[in-house]
């Protein structure tokens, strides 16, 4: 989230401040309005409309001055991510404590972790590379793709991919959440990238989607036509594999399982189970092919 001042946000309010002047100027608005009139600096920061930027950049001051306490409980669980993937198992804990006492879990909840990616990915953290607000972004990206799927989650984290990559930045830990999903639409939105006019993106992608690249404008349209063909015949039968590349350089993220195509049973790619019990029809189905398999391997 860089300085932009065509977004609309309100004036006064920490995203306007944000938005217009940046961090420091945010920090130091914000120390002066601690100093003068606490009721009202408790009351900025339990404003719910403020981005995931704007809570990490204030949290120190948060923390010193025993407001923390007053953030919405969305803010809470960020913070605690921020803690845990810093290795402040402290920081962690405080808010894990902060969240007990609103008889809330310490675990993130979907809109939590929705809301942490969906303000929070725009901005490159304090550093400009990869630290601990980014690793929280990871986290968060990982966390939400092992229980949900939204739409505007994942194109904003398939944006963020690539937007890291073209300046160099570890993209490790978030494509290894994203893929999680096996999300057909989002695997599109990927492949779709194979003919941007920015060179990196179209790599990635070849890259991403573990493709040979034909290294030219036509093989990789007509690779993305097929592609796009191959994932609308197969789209019900995908599922996530759990390969990634921290573990190998070449992984294939997303297969399709050629047994429920057989039956045309849709599964669950998370899990890669049936969405529905197998009839018994479908049942002996299933074990003549193995059957017809296992005699093909021994042939």
């Amino acid at each position: 989230m860089n300085n932009n001042n065509t977004v609309r946000v309100a004036p006064g309010t920490l995203n306007g401040i944000w938005y217009k002047s940046g961090a420091r100027v945010l920090r130091e608005r914000y120390r002066r309005t601690v100093q003068v009139n606490r009721e009202r600096a408790a009351a900025l920061v339990a404003d719910k409309t403020a981005n995931f930027p704007v809570i990490y950049t204030l949290s120190p001051i948060l923390e010193k001055e025993g407001l923390a306490k007053h953030l919405p409980p969305h803010a809470k669980h960020a913070m605690r991510i921020v803690g845990m993937k810093s290795g402040d198992g402290k920081r962690a804990e405080r808010y894990g404590s902060l969240l007990c006492d609103d008889n809330l879990s310490p675990e993130p909840d979907g809109e939590s972790l929705k809301w942490i990616i969906t303000t929070g990915s725009e901005w490159d953290g304090p550093s400009g590379g990869h630290d601990e607000y980014d690793a929280a972004i990871d986290a968060a990206v990982a966390l939400f793709c092992d229980g949900y799927d939204d739409h505007d989650v994942m194109k904003t984290t398939a944006d963020l991919i690539y937007r890291r990559n073209r300046k160099g930045q570890n993209i490790h830990d978030i494509v290894w959440g994203f893929y999680k999903t096996a999300n057909p639409n989002t695997l599109s939105y990927l492949a779709n990238h194979l003919t941007s006019e920015n060179e990196l993106d179209a790599q990635l992608t070849v890259k991403l989607m573990s493709f040979d690249d034909p290294g030219t404008k036509q093989g990789r349209q007509k690779l993305k036509t097929e592609y796009l063909q191959w994932l609308s015949e197969n789209r019900p039968y995908l599922y996530a594999t759990g390969e990634h590349f921290n573990a190998t350089s070449v992984p294939y993220s997303v297969r399709h399982d050629r047994e429920a195509k057989l039956l045309k049973h849709e599964i669950e790619p998370r899990f890669r189970s049936p969405k529905k019990p197998l009839d018994e029809n479908e049942y002996q189905t299933l074990l003549k092919h193995r059957a017809e398999g296992k005699a093909n391997d021994n042939d």
